[in-house]
């Protein structure tokens, strides 16, 4: 069958709404000691502990899984420089200084932006790719 547009990737666009936002101050070693289950199911990105600021992730990274969801909804879709420049935008709101410029400590960094929304998307694809994969007909 051929679709005239893209549809979205039910089980990706699943997985990234069943997470929850967590706000954390913890570092990244802090976190890779809790749970896998945690892990899997929370959104949260090391030392940010703004709500607001990880709850507009979750929105531009959850349009990234799902352009044709946003483009039913008349809405641009989101590709990773949007991503990059959306999340500086609320950072600037915020007042943001980091104390490192550019590293990956950095919240609005490239480097840790392009990190997080390709760890993000991974996870989101390859939970969609593993749930396809247990369809007895294929």
């Amino acid at each position: 069958m051929i679709f005239p547009s893209p549809i979205p990737f039910a089980e990706a666009l699943a997985y990234r709404k069943a997470q929850k936002i967590l706000p954390t101050s913890a570092g990244a070693a802090e976190i890779a000691q809790l749970s896998t289950e945690l892990r899997e199911r929370a959104l949260f990105s090391a030392k940010t502990a703004d709500a607001g600021y990880l709850a507009k992730m979750d929105r531009m990274l959850t349009g990234m899984v799902s352009p044709a969801a946003r483009k039913a909804a008349g809405e641009m879709a989101i590709d990773p420089a949007t991503f990059r420049l959306e999340m500086r935008g609320k950072l600037d709101k915020l007042g943001y200084t980091p104390d490192q410029p550019g590293s990956l400590q950095d919240l609005g960094s490239d480097a840790r932006l392009n990190l997080i929304a390709k760890m993000q998307l991974d996870q989101a694809y390859g939970y969609g790719n593993h749930l396809q994969a247990q369809d007895p007909d294929l």
